[in-house]
């Protein structure tokens, strides 16, 4: 199984309305975008993607003023929204990145990323998704869709080309369409700790 060295944060929403972009807001002082960069970097990702759908300016300035190393950080803007799933689709494929961590871009992961990736590594899943409690079934940590809307998904997973063979379509969601497909294949549950989970 390839090394993950590249992960995606997808950054498409707005701010409560605002001009900012919720990944260029600040949580408790700081940028969520740059806790989530050094979060990254700190697990050892190689590649960072910033995925957006409008704003790229605003992601370009805040990239240039934080001085990142703009041929491993950058950002990818797609021409039209394309769902969270459909952005990464398109992504891995004209990229040809082989597999990715995902992270959404307005939440900010509390729980261990070389963890995750090593439980799904360790586990030969082909895709995983970080949850937050166990109020779905779970068998040898595969994960069994009950009712979608009492899952508690952390913004993150872990995708991979394969991860798309289930569905010709460009424009969808990750959580919504993508997930509900994968769980008949080798999709891994991964549980965050409650003591890392806010």
């Amino acid at each position: 199984m390839a090394k993950i060295e590249t992960a995606i944060i997808l950054c498409s929403g707005s701010h409560n309305d605002s001009k900012t972009p919720m990944a260029l807001a600040e949580s408790h002082g700081e940028i969520l975008l740059e806790k989530n960069i050094n979060k990254l970097l700190n697990a050892g990702f190689k590649n960072i993607l910033i995925a957006t759908t409008d704003k790229n300016e605003l992601f370009d300035q805040f990239l240039t003023k934080k001085k990142y190393n703009s041929s491993l950080i950058y950002t990818v803007t797609e021409r039209e929204p394309l769902g969270s799933g459909g952005a990464v689709k398109n992504i891995l494929l004209s990229h040809s990145i082989d597999n990715a961590l995902v992270l959404n871009g307005d939440t900010y992961p509390h729980f261990d990323l070389k963890d995750f990736m090593q439980f799904h590594h360790l586990n030969g899943f082909t895709h995983s998704i970080a949850l937050k409690d166990k109020k779905y079934s779970i068998t040898d940590e595969t994960i069994q869709f009950k009712d979608v809307k009492e899952l508690a998904y952390l913004g993150a997973c872990i995708v991979s080309q394969e991860s798309f063979n289930h569905t010709h379509l460009n424009k969808f969601s990750l959580f919504d369409d993508l997930f509900i497909l994968l769980q008949k294949d080798n999709l891994g549950a991964y549980i965050a700790k409650k003591n890392q989970c806010k």
